[in-house]
């Protein structure tokens, strides 16, 4: 399923130091939401969110990954788990590994989401429980 890129974004801001057990200051290392199109400049990151709500069962996983024409542009969004019982609009962080600076608008499909079911082989290797 491809999921496409609501209408607002939020810009990286500097913070001198980013404390991830404090929600404030994670606050602070990004800008109020901005709206959409953006021109994504070489080596920046911003977080987008999907415009999508998903719903996941609670015996699915999902994995969501940067469709490959994105990828080929430069663009990175590392890949994404989606827990089992996850509702909701998924946030997503972008960055611009290209020299070339990059438009974003609303709707694009930049990701997709991949959707794993209870049915897969479960893991028994020598490796379990460690």
């Amino acid at each position: 399923m491809d999921l496409k890129v609501a209408r607002v974004y939020r810009a990286e801001a500097y913070s001198e130091v980013v404390d991830t057990h404090d929600q404030q200051s994670i606050e602070l290392g990004y800008t109020r939401e901005l709206p959409l199109p953006l021109i994504l400049r070489s080596l920046n990151r911003v977080l987008l969110c999907s415009e999508e709500v998903i719903v996941m069962s609670r015996w699915s996983t999902g994995l969501v990954v940067v469709r490959s024409t994105w990828a080929r542009l430069g663009i990175i969004s590392p890949p994404t788990i989606v827990d089992p019982g996850f509702h909701g609009i998924l946030t997503f962080e972008v960055f611009n590994g290209s020299r070339n600076s990059v438009i974003i608008r609303e709707r694009d499909a930049l990701w997709t989401l991949i959707e794993l079911d209870s049915n897969a082989e479960l893991y028994g290797g020598k490796y379990q429980g460690q």
